[in-house]
């Protein structure tokens, strides 16, 4: 009996002598060299970058999947899917604003900034499209309004989206997430092939359906002190003519294909915009113009090219590579 109630305390001495010796072994302890403890406290460093890292990665996947799945319902319910209903059923239904349409209804008791849809086919672009009334909370809220840093497609809060008065400018942001999600698609519009097969955009108002044919997508800074930014964003209305197609020429001149897609200063322009994450504090931008009434939604692609001229900043052509050429003050794509 006495040689069995040693054992149990033999055991314990050796699991704290292990422990002990571990805890020397990992951090700094009386009568270690100074070297020593230079590399120990390198190592916990090393390890809690590690251990914080970790966690964020995991914490922007959690959330990116969340809204994930916030969008895939919301996918449902503007696919008439009746299974995500019930959920806003439960709640007091809030009358649709004047002019709406009923196929929003479903979304509009969700989120009542709600102004329309957007797609494109054959892309992961699929979305609402939210007015808010600044251009930073859905950078970081979902249609949910739920946090994240996927955010959700947004109209920017200067513009007008009613039918009668649409602003001559519609621009949307959306995230390019490294998952794949929201605008990052719109990278692929670099290559002119990419814009063959997909050469159309769809975005509906809560008031009126309308496609749009894709005329370019250019690169630009973010950062306006710099001589190579282009403030696409300040456009929304035009003061003439002039202002018009004094934008739209920059805008292709800067662009990585050109169409046969005609434009006037009548027609309605929608820009995608999202970030290019090659680069800090840069910007692309898909730009199409409104299909007119009465005229074909089908888009004729044989006339697109490759931009040989394009203008690209320095920053870029010093990461990806390219041929500076100096900007061209005279460069006319599209005229009166």
């Amino acid at each position: 009996m006495g040689e069995n109630k040693t054992v149990p305390a033999q055991k314990n001495g050796k699991k704290a002598n292990w422990f002990l010796r571990f805890l020397k072994w990992v951090f700094p302890w009386k009568g270690d060299r100074p070297k020593m403890v230079v590399i120990k406290c390198v190592f916990l460093i090393c390890v809690a970058a590690f251990a914080v890292s970790g966690w964020l990665l995991a914490d922007y996947y959690i959330k990116d999947f969340a809204a994930n799945d916030e969008y895939m319902k919301a996918q449902s319910l503007m696919n008439g899917n009746s299974n995500f209903v019930s959920s806003t059923e439960e709640k007091e239904q809030l009358p649709l604003p004047e002019g709406y349409r009923e196929q929003f209804n479903a979304l509009y008791q969700i989120n009542q900034r709600l102004c329309g849809w957007l797609k494109i086919n054959g892309t992961g672009i699929d979305y609402p499209v939210v007015h808010p009334t600044d251009n930073d909370y859905y950078l970081h809220h979902t249609f949910y309004d739920s946090y994240s840093s996927a955010g959700a497609p947004f109209l920017d809060y200067r513009c007008n989206f009613s039918q009668d008065n649409m602003s001559g400018n519609t621009i949307i942001y959306g995230h390019n997430l490294n998952s794949g999600r929201m605008f990052h698609d719109v990278i692929n519009y670099k290559n002119v092939s990419y814009y063959k097969e997909h050469p159309l955009i769809s975005y509906n108002t809560v008031y009126a359906d309308h496609d749009w044919k894709i005329i370019g997508m250019f690169f630009t800074n973010a950062d306006m002190s710099l001589e190579d930014s282009f403030a696409y964003h300040m456009f929304i209305d035009k003061q003439n003519d002039e202002e018009f197609y004094a934008l739209l020429n920059e805008a292709i001149q800067r662009s990585f294909f050109t169409t046969g897609v005609d434009v006037n200063a009548e027609d309605k322009l929608l820009m995608l915009s999202t970030c290019d994450n090659a680069f800090d504090n840069s910007r692309l931008v898909l730009l199409a113009r409104m299909v007119r009434p009465g005229e074909s939604s089908e888009v004729d692609v044989s006339a697109a090219r490759q931009n040989a001229s394009q203008y690209l900043p320095q920053n870029y052509i010093d990461k990806l590579g390219g041929t500076y050429r100096p900007w061209d003050e005279d460069y006319t794509f599209y005229r009166p």
